[in-house]
């Protein structure tokens, strides 16, 4: 699960990115697939590859299980979030500069709030599981 959760989490931070830095002057409203799509792909990538990791890490200490979770929880909230700051921003932007100016901030809010909520989330989940099982 653990895998799952981070290249979705990479995936949406590849996507954020392009949202971010990829769009032109002329059509602010939209980003070309050459740009979103390799983005996409390097956060799924990267993401999946740390998921493996911290799996590794799981298997060798089972006591971390309970950590991973919590953070999972709020890798993928953070994440959620963000992606829906950039909605938000992308509905109420007039215009290019109202756009630059609007997305970023909520975008970070979005986050900001999603971390919050997913770190909440997280440890009242860990606090459910039965000691020494994880589960």
């Amino acid at each position: 699960m653990i895998v799952v959760v981070f290249t979705l989490s990479g995936t949406a931070v590849g996507i954020a990115s392009g949202m971010l830095f990829g769009r032109t002057e002329e059509e602010y409203w939209r980003v070309s697939f050459d740009t979103s799509v390799p983005l996409a792909f390097f956060g799924a990538i990267i993401g999946g590859m740390l998921g493996l990791t911290l799996r590794a890490v799981q298997r060798k200490i089972p006591r971390a299980k309970v950590l991973l979770d919590v953070i999972s929880s709020t890798v993928l909230a953070a994440a959620i979030g963000g992606t829906t700051g950039w909605l938000v921003g992308d509905i109420k932007s007039a215009n290019h500069y109202e756009h630059r100016r609007l997305t970023p901030r909520l975008m970070a809010a979005g986050a900001g709030s999603g971390l919050l909520v997913g770190l909440i989330l997280g440890i009242i989940h860990s606090g459910w599981q039965k000691p020494g099982t994880g589960r």
